[in-house]
């Protein structure tokens, strides 16, 4: 790996290096797209999976376009044995048989022919062979116990970004679009799904043991879409206006816990073609739990694949927040199902395309079918906010980011890509209205059905429908990496105020020499807002713009970015800044407001813009929240204080102090159980409050915590699934032998992945030495891979726990190079092990060891986590004395 150039606390990363391309560097040989002079139509795929031996076996007959004459084949294949190929040229009848040669450095197989190929019509075909191993990718085994508590195995495919051609030959790429036709072999006793419904099942003639089914074709789609699902399901159906077939297909006995999703699919489904005003081009759509995937979700067409944490709910043991989680996941795949599936990306490098405008409809469906979830404002304090703060970093990259290897594409399914892709499309829906961005979604996807799209394809609909600039906005905000600092100056000017908005590039570190050099300008829809309930909508075009706003006086609070509605920073003047006081403490001003100004505020005194007495102080204006996300602005700053000063004892619990005393006031208003009159956010909020003052180490709150996980484990009353968060980690924070064993008993014994999930993340958050290390045992071995890296990651939040995990990591690296062989779960678990961090000699220490490390797929990750950790450590150096002084004023 290339070096970040750490020299001292005051030499920055230099931002003129690319960073996707110094990821690149240790790719050799460069990575070529396939060439296009053979391209398939139509796949004919047969599969047989052995979920005794743990193989597979099949063949493929693709009909391909030979547009160019030539003696080779290259065709994506790794990890397979392929025997028996052949082209047949239809013009002729003749059967040309190829030399097999293998390019493993690149993934891929290269079919020599004696003859050149004629243009025109062909069909090639071939055996393969593989094993179904168990990375989470290509076509894998997963492991489940069925009702009997015995181990059953499953088959499962995970092909995006680029997959398929672990399970098949194949053109692996977005834009090489074809229909597919699956016949699946699997043994009798098995259930068999696919992109499709089947269109019949027979005895497979050899041996009645398997049967052989077969599925419609599909319509014409990416490889990455394929989906194979071989294992046995419940499964509840249901059908949506237009007369869609949906099903959840869940783990054996657990049918009623498929029915939210199933019921949130019918309703999401119904919603996106109103939307779109385009019909679901499928028969059904299929919703599987699968026990081992390292995604979140596939959006498959047809055949949609999540954690079974994200399908199961159970009134008992779901808390309200997966519930949520669940709402929005199954609206988010199904809205690939128009973007992404039925109209895709050319691409890697506009992969926002996809999961962007997924995003932004994820949460667009979520709000009409559940508004009191209150969707919106939690997309500004999850979504907007976290992509702003990696965003900040010299490792971020543009929206629409050049990919030339398929090592990186992981490494891209980040914030960027979702949640500032998100950011830009809500951004805009904002300023040219609903009803002409909804237009030109439906006219986007009208034209450009079963095609592969640019970003500018996008823009193009949406100016026609709107007559607005659309592109000359928004290549602001894809094409360049971060976000503008809006700095807020005004005077008086008779009965008006005249505001002076200023942008510039919003850096990690404010003192950085790069502030004195050419700055990027971005155009930016802006709404102003003030306490008068004016309303003014401008676009910010240039570096300095002067604003009027009338009949407001120098007491009025005037709200630059009102709603949060574009992704950028607001920086006022102190009196300005004031001025909202007394608008937050009696909660006048709106909450997702309330929330901007405390996160913007945050942001900027983490990179040197204000200091932390600021923040400090405006945060005491909040002791009267009641709102849920704005309560995660605080709980977000308090969170990283935690971390900063955990190396410094007395101030941290002078931190715990200040923060028992915010907390105390939201603590007795809500205390640990429902109230009649709770809503949604209510409960949100309340598992937040307790988790806080359990990090606090209140002792009302242990106390409590350790008496109600008593009667729990005693089932004298059973914990509400909301509260077991914090009352788990309240006994870890306790930890003793005796806890241990319950605590143990209490994951093993469990069948909700949920519930275990809980428990093992609550472990981390042990601080004695001696359990610190059983913990990281624990997530080796008792853990599955996709979750450990979670685990993991809470070890880190104490600083005994993050050197020892870092020390383990370090020591242990090819084992979890090994196991973690999918780009998602590694980039986790090297962001969980590193970025808390703060101080420069760590910065060196970590970008010294993985410098001698091949990581393709995590590079970025690594720069970002040496940026976080120098950021950290330039933060605590700056800050640490006005801190105390702060913590020593109070009462």
């Amino acid at each position: 790996m290339s070096s970040s150039g750490i020299k001292d606390s005051s030499t920055p990363m230099d931002e003129s290096q690319s960073a996707i391309s110094s990821a690149l560097s240790d790719h050799k040989p460069q990575f070529q797209r396939l060439p296009k002079n053979i391209v398939p139509e139509s796949y004919n795929i047969t599969l047989k999976t052995d979920l005794e031996e743990f193989i597979f076996q099949g063949s493929i007959k693709v009909t391909v376009k030979v547009l160019e004459a030539s003696r080779t084949l290259k065709l994506d294949s790794d990890q397979l044995n392929v025997s028996n190929a052949e082209l047949a040229i239809v013009s002729s009848g003749k059967v040309l048989k190829p030399e097999i040669k293998i390019l493993p450095d690149e993934e891929r197989l290269l079919f020599v022919f004696d003859e050149e190929i004629p243009i025109g019509d062909a069909v090639f075909s071939c055996e393969f062979r593989g094993i179904l191993g168990d990375k989470l990718r290509g076509l894998y085994r997963s492991k489940s116990k069925n009702a009997k508590g015995e181990d059953a195995y499953f088959a499962v495919t995970q092909f995006e970004p680029m997959d398929a051609h672990r399970a098949f030959p194949c053109w692996d790429e977005p834009a090489i679009k074809a229909t597919f036709n699956l016949t699946l072999i699997v043994r009798k006793d098995k259930l068999a799904l696919s992109n499709m419904l089947p269109i019949d099942e027979q005895p497979l003639p050899e041996d009645n043991e398997w049967k052989v089914v077969r599925f419609q074709t599909t319509p014409k789609m990416s490889t990455y879409l394929v989906a194979v699902v071989v294992g046995e399901y419940d499964y509840v159906e249901g059908i949506t206006q237009s007369k869609i077939r949906v099903r959840a297909y869940v783990p054996l006995g657990k049918k009623e816990q498929g029915r939210y999703a199933l019921d949130t699919a019918v309703k999401a489904l119904d919603f996106f073609e109103k939307y779109y005003n385009v019909s679901y081009p499928l028969p059904k759509a299929d919703l599987v739990s699968i026990a081992d995937f390292e995604a979140g979700a596939m959006e498959n067409w047809g055949l949609i694949t999540c954690r079974e944490t994200l399908i199961l709910y159970d009134p008992t043991h779901t808390s309200t927040i997966r519930k949520q989680t669940i709402a929005a996941i199954i609206s988010h795949e199904l809205a690939h199902m128009w973007f992404g599936n039925l109209v895709t990306m050319q691409w890697w490098t506009d992969l926002w395309l996809n999961e962007g405008f997924a995003r932004f409809m994820e949460n667009l469906a979520t709000h009409a079918l559940f508004p009191e979830y209150d969707i919106w404002t939690q997309f500004v304090s999850e979504g907007l906010n976290q992509a702003l703060g990696l965003d900040a970093l010299d490792s971020s990259h543009p929206i629409e980011v050049p990919i030339e290897h398929p090592a990186v594409v992981d490494e891209i399914f980040d914030l960027i890509s979702y949640e500032k892709g998100a950011s830009i499309i809500r951004m805009l829906n904002n300023y040219i209205g609903d009803k002409k961005f909804r237009a030109g979604m439906q006219l986007y996807l009208s034209q450009n059905k079963y095609k592969n799209t640019f970003t500018s394809d996008l823009w193009r609909a949406l100016e026609e429908a709107s007559s607005v600039p659309v592109q000359s906005i928004m290549d602001t905000w894809v094409k360049q990496m971060g976000f503008p600092l809006i700095s807020v100056k005004s005077r008086k000017d008779g009965a008006n105020v005249i505001l002076t908005l200023s942008q510039e590039k919003f850096y990690s570190w404010a003192e950085t020499p790069q502030r004195k050099k050419s700055q990027p300008i971005w155009k930016v829809p802006i709404d102003i807002a003030t306490s008068k309930n004016q309303l003014k909508q401008i676009l910010l075009e240039t570096p300095t713009q002067e604003i009027i706003v009338e009949n407001a006086s120098d007491a009025d609070w005037i709200h630059v970015n009102h709603g949060a509605v574009s992704p950028f920073r607001t920086l006022y003047e102190t009196d300005r800044l004031q001025a909202f006081l007394p608008a937050i403490k009696d909660l006048k001003l709106s909450a997702v407001d309330r929330y901007m100004l405390h996160a913007d505020i945050s942001a900027c005194v983490q990179s040197g813009y204000r200091n932390s007495t600021e923040v400090l102080q405006l945060t005491r204006a909040y002791e009267n929240e009641t709102d849920f996300s704005v309560w995660t602005s605080i709980a977000s700053l308090f969170e990283k204080l935690n971390v900063l000063l955990s190396e410094r004892e007395d101030l941290q619990l002078k931190l715990h102090e200040f923060g028992r005393g915010l907390y105390r006031k939201i603590y007795e208003k809500l205390g640990w159980d429902p109230k009649t009159d709770d809503v949604h956010t209510t409960m949100l909020l309340r598992v937040q409050v307790l988790t806080m003052l359990v990090t606090f180490g209140d002792k009302e709150v242990l106390g409590e915590a350790r008496r109600r996980f008593a009667d729990h484990v005693s089932k004298k009353k059973i914990l509400m699934a909301d509260i077991r968060q914090p009352v788990y980690r309240a006994m870890a924070k306790t930890m003793n032998s005796e806890t241990w064993v319950r605590m143990m008993k209490l994951h093993k014994e469990t069948t909700l992945k949920e519930e275990a999930n809980r428990i093992a993340n609550s472990l981390g958050h042990v601080v004695d030495e001696y359990y610190i290390q059983k913990v990281i045992q624990f997530a080796d071995t008792e853990v599955r891979i996709q979750d450990a890296p979670f685990v993991i990651s809470s070890v880190a939040s104490t600083a005994l726990g993050r050197n020892k995990v870092w020390e383990h990591y370090t020591t242990n690296f090819e084992m979890y190079k090994t196991n973690y062989a999918s780009g998602h779960l590694l980039t986790r678990l090297i962001k969980g092990v590193t970025e808390d961090f703060s101080s420069f000699e760590k910065a060196k220490e970590v970008e010294n060891f993985f410098a001698t490390k091949n990581i393709p797929g995590a590079e970025l990750t690594v720069r970002q986590s040496i940026e976080n950790i120098i950021s950290n450590a330039r933060w605590l150096q700056r800050d640490e004395q006005l801190i105390k002084e702060f913590f020593s004023k109070l009462n």
